[in-house]
């Protein structure tokens, strides 16, 4: 069961990470195109903070049983290295980095997440850990 929640919380990692760097990108241009049509005011620091909470306890989750599964260090430190870039971004923010430096911090931190629990996911199939056994016919 616990060994299931890594594949779990790895696809759901993976999900977010895309989200927040879809996000990130599109955005402004959603923003632009419908602010004729939209009478809302969307709080994109807030946005962050809500993707954050969200993906550093899932991200963990998956990066700490993948390490526990299949002792592979280094996928854990490039997740957990991208989960850095990902708060760095939000706690430095725009008035720090800038816009495209608080950009580029987001996008490069979701890839680097995004990857780790892919390879994560991948080594764990690879290895025939017992993690995917619902998967395997």
């Amino acid at each position: 069961m616990i060994i299931n929640a890594q594949m779990t919380a790895d696809r759901v990692a993976i999900s977010v990470s895309a989200l927040c760097a879809i996000h990130c990108l599109f955005t402004p241009a959603f923003l632009i195109l419908t602010s004729g049509f939209l009478s809302l005011s969307i709080d994109n620091e807030l946005i962050h903070l809500y993707v954050l909470l969200v993906a550093i306890p899932v991200s963990l989750l998956a990066l700490l049983l993948g390490q526990r599964n299949h002792k592979t260090f280094l996928i854990f430190i490039m997740g957990l290295s991208g989960l850095l870039v990902l708060s760095t971004a939000y706690l430095l923010g725009e008035n720090i980095l800038g816009e495209y430096g608080e950009k580029a911090f987001t996008v490069l931190g979701s890839i680097l997440v995004a990857y780790a629990h892919m390879r994560n996911y991948r080594t764990c199939r690879r290895i025939n850990c017992d993690c995917h056994d619902e998967e395997k016919t």
